[in-house]
């Protein structure tokens, strides 16, 4: 800023220079004239009168640019005393703007000096924390490995105590389902629909309408003897030869869990109720070579029915020889003859066995 108020002062410098060596020499030239008005003669005056007026109006301009140069100059003084002021305030400015630098510089001293105090006072401060802190820190690990160990032995013999517990009170859970379950049982028998054939009787003779199969009909007669009805109340039945009398191949479809009553299907049947339906029986027969190694024929009829009141579901099985009876031997009943056909009126359907009607 200072090489600029300098560049600026001697430009005004030199304008004041041109402005004075205007002012001499158009006072030189006016001095000039009066000397030749003195001396002039009077021949000359009718010349001189128009030189005159041309002198006029070279003074009226003359005139004119030294007003212009009197205005020049009163604004060059303006512009150099502006110019002046400025740098004053500049220089002032400057001044002030030093001491404030140097204020800073102070300041800034004083507060790295303050920060290195405070910095050794921190650490020292921070390592003597963490001495108490170690310290501190050991005597709690100490103390917590004691509390530790007491709790340790303290939750082992809660731990036994509960076990101990525990195993009474599962012997006593134990105990107590199995009191709740068998008074379930014992209330869901007392209570539970129970339907079986209460009659089973030929209403067709057997016939062999083709090689290797025989057919008839049967009634049966189905009663429900329990307390509650008995819903959804189906009934199937089939015609086998087996090796086996004592067994029948059935049994296991007829009491598996698959097999369920299905909503919408059979019928329901009131406590002391009965419904009445016949079985169109067909069924194969074994080939004539193999007829003196199997029993039979036998029907098994499965009866599937569920609880109006739960999702219980029950099964009744019963397994029926059929046999026939000869004139003349009343009261004795014979097995059937092969591929021959056995008239109503001598065709006895009975129990094959003692446990032939099981229950679930």
């Amino acid at each position: 800023m200072i090489p600029e108020l300098r560049r600026i002062a001697e430009a005004i410098g030199m304008l004041h220079s041109d402005a004075q060596q205007q002012i001499k020499a158009i006072n030189t030239a006016q001095e000039r004239q009066e000397q030749q008005y003195a001396v002039r003669p009077l021949w000359l005056e009718d010349v001189i009168a128009r030189y005159e007026k041309a002198e006029r109006d070279k003074a009226a301009s003359e005139e004119r640019h030294y007003r212009i140069q009197k205005s020049i100059k009163r604004a060059t003084w303006c512009a150099f005393v502006a110019a002046s002021i400025y740098a004053a305030i500049a220089a002032l400015q400057l001044r002030a703007s030093r001491k404030a630098a140097d204020a800073a510089t102070a300041a800034t001293k004083i507060a790295r000096e303050s920060l290195d105090q405070a910095t050794k006072d921190n650490a020292v401060a921070i390592s003597a924390q963490r001495e108490i802190a170690q310290s501190a820190l050991k005597v709690s690990q100490e103390n917590f490995k004691a509390s530790l160990i007491a709790s340790s032995k303290q939750f082992t013999d809660t731990l036994q105590q509960m076990n101990s517990q525990t195993d009474a009170q599962r012997v006593s859970a134990d105990a107590t389902k199995l009191q709740a379950d068998t008074t379930r049982k014992e209330l869901e028998i007392s209570q539970r629909p129970w339907v079986g054939a209460s009659e089973i009787q030929a209403t067709t003779g057997i016939e062999y309408p083709a090689t290797g199969q025989m057919e008839f009909s049967f009634k049966r007669v189905l009663k429900n003897t329990g307390r509650t009805p008995a819903a959804h109340v189906f009934s199937m039945a089939a015609i086998y030869f087996t090796s086996d009398p004592g067994k029948s191949p059935y049994r296991e479809a007829c009491f598996a869990d698959r097999l369920v009553p299905q909503i919408g299907k059979g019928v329901t049947i009131f406590p002391n109720d009965t419904e009445t339906d016949i079985e169109n029986m067909v069924g194969p027969v074994p080939p004539r070579d193999q007829v003196r190694n199997v029993f039979g024929p036998f029907v098994y009829l499965c009866i599937t029915y569920g609880s109006t009141f739960g999702d219980a579901h029950y099964h009744t099985g019963v397994t029926l020889r059929i046999m026939q009876t000869e004139p003349g031997y009343p009261g004795v009943k014979f097995t059937l003859p092969y591929d021959l056909p056995v008239p109503l009126d001598r065709l006895r359907l009975q129990l094959a066995y003692d446990n032939a009607v099981e229950a679930d």
